[in-house]
Formats: structure tokens, C-alpha cells, sequence
């Protein structure tokens, strides 16, 4: 087994399969540079069912490929493949494979505001609020922009689930932005942005003692 090569037949049957798009062995073998028997065993062996001519699919397939492209071509590249769902979908499946327990889509209301936070991530005091942006390319402006309203989510999240946080845990809030690419990352004064290259290396060494990091305390007041 060519771990390379399945990476390669991998990603270009993500790319031919976008959208619920129909593909062909055929195309996936002349995109990937490999023969279509090879094409054939690696895809039937992934996707546990019998692949021949036509290949379409299912939500959680794409998402079963995707994982097993990234393991050897990295997380950027089996991510371009993905659309903003399945990029969200992604991002909490590396949450739960590094022991966080997670929820997605949680939506708050807070009387005329409302706010929806794409994963919700917790691990001991760890409460991590991800907004997850598959976007090609952005502005520095537009990334700032996108760190302070995750902020004010995490702290509406706060707001509304105060008392049980405080009844459970001594909880560290942090407001991170999912990028895919490399723009300027680290912690900022209204968070954490980082690419999805560099989320494993967070989520391994995220700690509540690292005092460059801009947790949000139990104690802190709600912003207007």
C-alpha cells in the first residue's frame, strides 16, 4: 500500500465528488497519475464497499477520505477539498480525536442578540468556541473583524451558561478563528486565529497557565 498514492486518489475524488457531483475511476485515475485498479482497490478498501466505474459520495465518506488524505498530504490540502460544512465537520472531528468533547451549531439568544458559535470544545477547564472560515483568501481587516465577533459569541455563551459552568468547572474560555491559511496567526488581544495546519500543534499544547494566551474568565463581564 502507497500511502502517497492513496492520498492522491483521495484528494482527487474529493475535488471530482464536490457538491454531490458524480465521477468516473477513470477521471480519478488520470488526475491522480495512477492506474484505475489501483484507483478501484484503494477507494473499495477506504470506503468498505465494492468501487468499479462510477463513484459518488456520501457526506461521511468524504469526510472518511479526507481524514486519510491528511494523515499524508496534511491538513490543508485534504481541507481545500471540503466545503464549509464538511470544513466544520472536520474541525470537530479533530477536536473529539484530541479527547475534547464537542457540539456544533450551538445557537444563543440573549433578548435582541443571537449568536452561533460553529464548534463548542471542552476538555477539563478548556472551553475552546471555534468559528470556522473556509475561506481561499482574506483581509486582515476581515480576520480582525471575524476575532471580535467570535469573542462576543464565546462571552454571549458565557452569559447564557454562567452559572452552570461556574457550578462544574473553574473553566478558560478562548474565542479561536479556523483558518485554512497561514495570515498572521497566533494569539490576538480578542483570541486565537490559527490555520488548520498548525491546529494540532494548539490543541497539543494549549494550557490555562500560558499567560500570552486570552482566556476568558468566569469573572469577566458580558460585552455590549
Amino acid at each position: 500500500m502507497d500511502s502517497q498514492a492513496d492520498a492522491r486518489i483521495f484528494l482527487e475524488t474529493l475535488r471530482l465528488t464536490k457538491a454531490d457531483a458524480t465521477t468516473w475511476t477513470y477521471e480519478i485515475s488520470s488526475n491522480s497519475r495512477t492506474t484505475i485498479a489501483v484507483v478501484r482497490e484503494a477507494l473499495s478498501r477506504m470506503l468498505g464497499r465494492d468501487v468499479v466505474e462510477q463513484v459518488q459520495l456520501a457526506s461521511g465518506e468524504r469526510l472518511k477520505l479526507a481524514f486519510s488524505a491528511a494523515r499524508a498530504s496534511g491538513l490543508l490540502e485534504a481541507t481545500r477539498t471540503l466545503d464549509w460544512r464538511e470544513f466544520e465537520r472536520f474541525a470537530e472531528e479533530c477536536l473529539r480525536e484530541s479527547n475534547f468533547k464537542t457540539e456544533r451549531n450551538v445557537r444563543l439568544k440573549d433578548g435582541k442578540k443571537r449568536w452561533e458559535i460553529d464548534v463548542v470544545a471542552q476538555k477539563g477547564a478548556l472551553l475552546l468556541c471555534f468559528d470556522c472560515k473556509h475561506w481561499a483568501h482574506s483581509s486582515p481587516q476581515r480576520l480582525r473583524d471575524a476575532l471580535v465577533h467570535q469573542k462576543k459569541a464565546t462571552m454571549g455563551l458565557i452569559s447564557m451558561k454562567r452559572q452552570q459552568l461556574m457550578e462544574s468547572m473553574d473553566f478558560w474560555a478562548l474565542p479561536v478563528v479556523l483558518i485554512l491559511f497561514a495570515a498572521n496567526e497566533g494569539a490576538k488581544e480578542d483570541g486565537v486565529l490559527v490555520s488548520v495546519d498548525r491546529l494540532q500543534d494548539l490543541l497539543q499544547h494549549l494550557t490555562p497557565y500560558d499567560s500570552e494566551i486570552p482566556f476568558i474568565r468566569p469573572e469577566q463581564k458580558p460585552i455590549k
